[in-house]
């Protein structure tokens, strides 16, 4: 009986482990049914090119979307992220272009920063060549000064801004993007020519370092590079271009500044030209998963990202209408003759 018995347990562990291995296969290919696929592809790993050095929004924003990609198996196959710097973002959109025309296996991180850089720059390459795949996320600049900086205010900074504009090195992104932008309006409200604009460009995360330092007066960057230093005490936000305070933070607006200033950022996807339609239609419905997802909206959350998703003939348009919106505001700021 003991015999028996020792048998009998022994059976029955036996069973409850083939039952739990076939429910462990069971949920295993559940979860691989929700990896995205599109007739043959993706066949082959799938790349993000991120145009910028790592450190920054861009580089923040597409290793996000990598890790919710992965982690939430939307992808049918790995994704990889591939840093290519340079131009504002114009070396990484010439690669697409030039070399991986037709293979939707490798997209692009994109926006705002690009646009205006290929306005500034009149770059030889521009984004009525790729092809826009989803906008996915907009963010609000933040005026920042260093710990150690002698401006308490945002209207502090501006009066010596204004009174001795030389006197002031700004910072910020690649030049023609949101930061420089930014900097630009906030030189045209208060009546100052953007000749005497002193601004240092940086691609990544070289600008924080540099006000963390306390090596530049001032700099402009995306809120969601910055609120963790700032919570931390390693850099002071004076201002941000919200047109009200985010919620759990208090970080003041410009208005509330002295200067009636609204400004947002924008950041997408677009794919190579002659893209197929399948490569295309899979990269839309996984950056629509994504955005779906709760782990993305806690990435928003966590970083002070809005969602701004638009995918379509929507976001093609819109990718045009702000080529031709940018163009004109530069020439206006007198940032490009």
């Amino acid at each position: 009986m003991k015999l028996f018995g020792a048998i009998g347990i022994g059976w029955h562990a036996w069973r409850l482990a083939v039952v739990s291995c076939a429910a462990a296969a069971f949920l295993t290919q559940s979860a691989q049914a929700q990896a995205v696929k599109v007739g043959g592809f993706p066949a082959k790993n799938l790349s993000i090119i991120i145009p910028a050095n790592p450190g920054g929004g861009w580089d923040g924003t597409g290793r996000a979307v990598q890790e919710v990609l992965r982690n939430q198996k939307i992808a049918a196959q790995p994704v990889d992220v591939i840093n290519v710097p340079g131009g504002g973002g114009t070396v990484g959109l010439a690669q697409l272009i030039g070399q991986h025309s037709g293979d939707g296996h490798t997209i692009m991180m994109m926006g705002l920063t690009m646009v205006g850089a290929t306005n500034m720059n009149k770059s030889p390459v521009n984004l009525s060549q790729v092809t826009p795949l989803a906008r996915m996320t907009a963010e609000y600049s933040a005026v920042v000064v260093g710990p150690g900086s002698k401006f308490n205010s945002l209207k502090e900074l501006l009066d010596a801004f204004k009174a001795n504009p030389s006197s002031i090195v700004w910072a910020g992104g690649p030049g023609g993007g949101p930061d420089h932008t930014t900097i630009g309006l906030i030189a045209s409200k208060l009546g100052v020519p953007a000749g005497d604009i002193r601004y240092t460009a940086f691609s990544g995360g070289e600008g924080r370092a540099m006000i963390m330092g306390n090596q530049i007066d001032a700099a402009v960057l995306g809120l969601g590079e910055v609120s963790a230093d700032a919570k931390a005490g390693l850099l002071r936000v004076l201002a941000i271009t919200a047109p009200a305070r985010i919620p759990g933070t208090d970080f003041p607006t410009m208005k509330e500044g002295g200067l009636d200033l609204e400004f947002s950022n924008w950041r997408g996807f677009a794919g190579p030209p002659n893209m197929s339609a399948e490569s295309r239609e899979a990269w839309v419905k996984m950056l629509t998963d994504l955005h779906d997802s709760q782990a993305w909206k806690d990435i928003l959350a966590k970083r002070n990202w809005a969602d701004a998703f638009l995918t379509g003939e929507g976001f093609s348009s819109y990718v045009a209408n702000e080529n031709n919106r940018i163009g004109v505001l530069f020439k206006d700021l007198g940032l490009v003759k």
